[in-house]
């Protein structure tokens, strides 16, 4: 009993954690929706305002898809009593995708991948508005496999 107590704990916190990334990046999305689809003339003039809201918005699409992968993914299927001990993060994966808590695997790692060519693009101007309008149209993927998998959850507790 003290371990499922231990487990809910951590998928709670999870969650919660998620929850508030998720959050801002829907009140910052309201900032920037705008701005959207960025090309070079408009980038090049953006105000320090929307400078910082895209920065916000990077950070916690960035934040949502770490904590989700790095905390929710693992407390989840622990949660559903899964042994993942030995479980290489693209094995959760497809336990996730096996059990329908998310759509696919690949769709999962194709979010990552976009994620992380603005880590490694941050000075170029031109592959960095190709990132953000990536980023922004993936936003909405990024979301709805956050709300299916609150929805998942409260429909087996």
């Amino acid at each position: 009993m003290l371990n499922d107590d231990i487990n809910k704990a951590k998928l709670d916190r999870a969650l919660h954690e998620c929850n508030m990334h998720e959050l801002r990046l829907k009140d910052v999305n309201e900032i920037i929706q705008g701005l959207f689809p960025l090309d070079l003339e408009n980038y090049k003039n953006l105000s320090k305002m929307n400078v910082m809201a895209l920065d916000q918005f990077i950070y916690r699409f960035t934040k949502l898809q770490d904590s989700m992968g790095m905390h929710l993914f693992s407390a989840v299927l622990i949660f559903l009593k899964e042994d993942i001990r030995t479980l290489s993060f693209i094995d959760i994966l497809n336990k996730l995708e096996k059990l329908e808590i998310i759509e696919s695997k690949d769709q999962w790692l194709e979010l990552r991948a976009v994620r992380n060519q603005f880590a490694h693009e941050y000075g170029d101007d031109k592959k960095n508005i190709s990132v953000l309008n990536q980023l922004v149209k993936k936003q909405s993927i990024l979301i709805n496999v956050f709300e299916k998998i609150k929805e998942y959850i409260k429909s087996k507790r």
